[in-house]
């Protein structure tokens, strides 16, 4: 019970949740590099959450201060991506001199459907292509 509350936050613990589900994950990593990863894991830290392998790293910043704290640490690792899925943190001084990407919460969302292997995603990701006269 204890790693579900790793945050203050309610939001970023279900975040960090969220990533522990295969699909949510790898469906994040896809829109970062439009390549398939495997064997992902999730490693929550202080001011973001890490999503890596051995062949990509992804950083997902939650809070100001990753960049003092984190960011000396992580910056090394194989195949770096920064991302945010808040626009705010692309507009932070803190951030300038780094490369964020930024990822829609809702192209995530799709993302997943479009992905996703579960039969009763996949009927109702049928719902988008209904034509209804």
């Amino acid at each position: 019970m204890e790693d579900q509350f790793y945050y203050s936050d309610i939001h970023n613990n279900q975040l960090l949740q969220l990533l522990k589900e295969l699909e949510f994950a790898s469906a994040l990593a896809y829109l970062v590099d439009f390549k398939n990863h495997a064997h992902l894991t999730i490693t929550p830290h202080d001011y973001s959450i890490e999503i890596s392998n051995n062949e990509i790293t992804i950083v997902i910043i939650l809070f100001s201060g990753f960049e003092m704290n984190e960011y000396l640490i992580l910056k090394n690792k194989t195949n770096l991506n920064l991302i945010s899925l808040s626009e705010i943190i692309l507009e932070m001084c803190e951030f300038e001199n780094m490369h964020v990407k930024y990822i829609d919460k809702l192209a995530w969302f799709f993302s997943v459907i479009n992905r996703s292997e579960n039969n009763l995603v996949k009927k109702i990701n049928r719902i988008k292509n209904l034509r209804i006269d």
